[in-house]
């Protein structure tokens, strides 16, 4: 190789304003010419003029320090020796290489072309995968949480550190022309010259599917970095532990809807008492940044997912809902939340009426967070956020890898998505800065891997007080999810905090009975976690409070079904009386669809177990 101040004498006048031109210079003088073209950002200005192939033939010839013959281009990479002529005469007219012609042929097929040494130093040519391989080696480290350098040594200086920290963010690689916004102009070739000298990032010209210019993050700093905290004061009071909830409000918007139904307007829009009903039943569910959802997302988000279940219908303008596609689990929370996260995903709602509140992640990408946060343990939020950013770009194929790092910000909201949905789904808690699994998601985890948690000796830790008057004290941290869950399934929530208070009755066992959830689970679960016995009398009030409860059934057709004979004689006498059609048995009557409301307000101060078309009818 020869260097460049001995190649430069060479070229003519006209040349030297070509180059200057290409490189953005007002002047043609060789000192700074040489100057800017030994610069990052320099190089990445001339390298952007060349197509692919002159880019392959600059990379041949910089793989090859004794040189390389046009012939041996050809073999290499397939190009006729014309064009091959043309690339190399291109690129030495701009300082990139030179030539030395073979005078003893009449061809130039022994014609040679060299690299230029400092030209050398500072060009990278290289293909997609390596560009990949670099950064699934920074995934590896911020998954073990590697850190081998003080953050605080490294980020002294402002520029540096604001540089580095948005690079992590941004999955450890960014192209220079977005580095270069996050610098000072006059400083941002010494500033990325200083840290490629410490091996502190590293410089990729990636010439496939086009050319752009890379920087990717040391694997050996990227953990030392993405180990800082978000310094946001509001964030250290983030405490969220969703628990089952999600399953909670479920059942919760199944019992207002086939109580009170759920009708649609003349404007294709659902009634606006049906959604406050459902929204007013909602227990409050926070996202991954610790914000408090609005009980109408919550609303809508219950519908989504009953409807997903295939659980919830339209048929024309009343809905129907079912828990019998369901089975028994409801009795089995695990098993409905691994239904609802293999039924979510990023496709469009299968009905527009039950489109969900927000973005929904795909099972696969919340399969691989999962185990991720499965090794990771407790990790800060931030560390987790940039490992699993780091990771998806790495495992792009050629084609998509450069749209990835361009688009950062949809990645990034790809990602948000799936870590907020598991928060709400009680997979994922949040304290603060850090996220950890929650023992939902430790379940899951162990499920995915088909691993077995060790088992536990130690009897379960009795924390629960019933009094006789059959209200409950829940210290809920103290408190595993599944009981948690199947406690709240039978009660009715007084007071919901760190200390959750709940009474059970007779609604809430009838409605339980409802849905079709047995009392011995509650039963069991009762027993084996309270710290005082049982009420002597409970198991037998809860049993004669389902035997002697109303039930009250309207189908599509409304048709109306009691078990008591009784009520059909009240509503004939009172002002519900023109609401009946025709009586056609003892216990059954046809009923006119515009007095619903005025039936079920009577059912209700009955304490009847109304189910309102709940065949899930499909519509002619």
């Amino acid at each position: 190789m020869k260097e460049i101040s001995e190649t430069i004498k060479k070229m003519s006048a006209e040349e030297l304003q070509n180059l200057a031109a290409r490189l953005k210079l007002k002047t043609k003088s060789k000192k700074d010419l040489i100057g800017t073209l030994l610069t990052v950002t320099g190089l990445d200005a001339l390298l952007k003029n060349f197509d692919t192939n002159s880019l392959r033939v600059l990379k041949a010839v910089y793989a090859s320090p004794e040189g390389i013959t046009f012939a041996q281009i050809q073999k290499e990479l397939k190009i006729e020796i014309q064009i091959i002529e043309k690339i190399t005469g291109d690129l030495a007219r701009n300082l990139l290489i030179y030539l030395i012609k073979n005078r003893q042929m009449l061809n130039t097929k022994q014609d040679k072309a060299y690299g230029i040494s400092e030209i050398g130093e500072l060009l990278h040519l290289t293909d997609p995968r390596a560009l990949m391989d670099r950064l699934h080696k920074n995934f590896l480290n911020l998954e073990m949480q590697k850190q081998i350098h003080d953050p605080n040594k490294i980020m002294r200086d402002k520029d540096i550190r604001e540089l580095l920290q948005f690079m992590a963010e941004s999955g450890c690689i960014v192209s220079l022309d977005a580095a270069k916004e996050k610098l000072p102009l006059r400083f941002a070739d010494k500033i990325l010259s200083s840290l490629l000298h410490q091996n502190m990032i590293y410089l990729y010209h990636a010439y496939q599917p086009e050319f752009n210019t890379f920087l990717i993050l040391s694997e050996k700093i990227g953990p030392s970095i993405a180990g800082i905290p978000y310094h946001v004061p509001d964030r250290k009071h983030i405490q969220v532990r969703n628990r089952y909830y999600l399953l909670n409000n479920l059942l919760h918007a199944y019992d207002v809807i086939s109580t009170f139904g759920l009708f649609l307007t003349k404007q294709m829009e659902f009634r606006k008492i049906d959604i406050r009903r459902i929204a007013d039943s909602m227990l409050p569910l926070k996202d991954v940044d610790g914000n408090d959802l609005p009980s109408e997302n919550l609303a809508q988000l219950s519908m989504f997912l009953l409807n997903r279940l295939k659980c919830l219908k339209l048929n024309k303008d009343i809905a129907g809902i079912s828990l019998a596609e369901l089975r028994d689990d409801p009795e089995q929370p695990f098993a409905l939340l691994i239904r609802i996260l293999k039924c979510v995903d990023d496709s469009p709602a299968d009905d527009p009426s039950f489109a969900p509140p927000f973005d929904m992640p795909s099972y696969e990408f919340s399969k691989t967070i999962i185990k991720l946060l499965h090794k990771m343990k407790s990790v800060f939020y931030r560390h987790a956020m940039i490992a699993l950013l780091t990771k998806s770009i790495s495992e792009k194929d050629e084609r998509s890898y450069a749209g990835s790092i361009m688009y950062i910000n949809d990645e990034t909201e790809r990602i948000w998505t799936a870590m907020n949905f598991l928060c709400i789904a009680g997979v994922i808690d949040v304290t603060a800065d850090k996220i950890t699994l929650s023992d939902i998601g430790r379940h899951l985890a162990n499920h995915m891997l088909k691993a077995h948690a060790a088992e536990h000796t130690e009897p379960i830790r009795k924390s629960i007080y019933i009094n006789p008057d059959f209200t409950l004290v829940l210290p809920t941290q103290e408190i595993a999810s599944d009981t948690l869950y199947h406690l709240m399934t039978h009660t009715d929530i007084v007071k919901n905090d760190l200390i959750l208070n709940a009474v059970i009755t007779r609604s809430s066992i009838v409605r339980a009975q409802k849905r079709g959830m047995s009392l011995a689970t509650f039963l069991m679960t009762l027993e084996s976690n309270s710290k005082n016995d049982l009420p002597q009398n409970l198991d037998f009030l809860l049993r004669e409070w389902s035997n002697q409860t109303i039930m009250v059934k309207i189908s599509h057709t409304i048709l109306l079904k009691t078990s008591h004979s009784e009520f059909i004689d009240e509503l004939l006498l009172g002002i519900a009386k023109d609401g009946i059609v025709e009586r056609i048995s003892g216990t059954h009557a046809l009923i006119r669809k515009d007095y619903i409301d005025e039936i079920i307000k009577i059912a209700r101060k009955k304490d009847a177990v109304i189910s309102l078309f709940n065949e899930l009818e499909e519509e002619n």
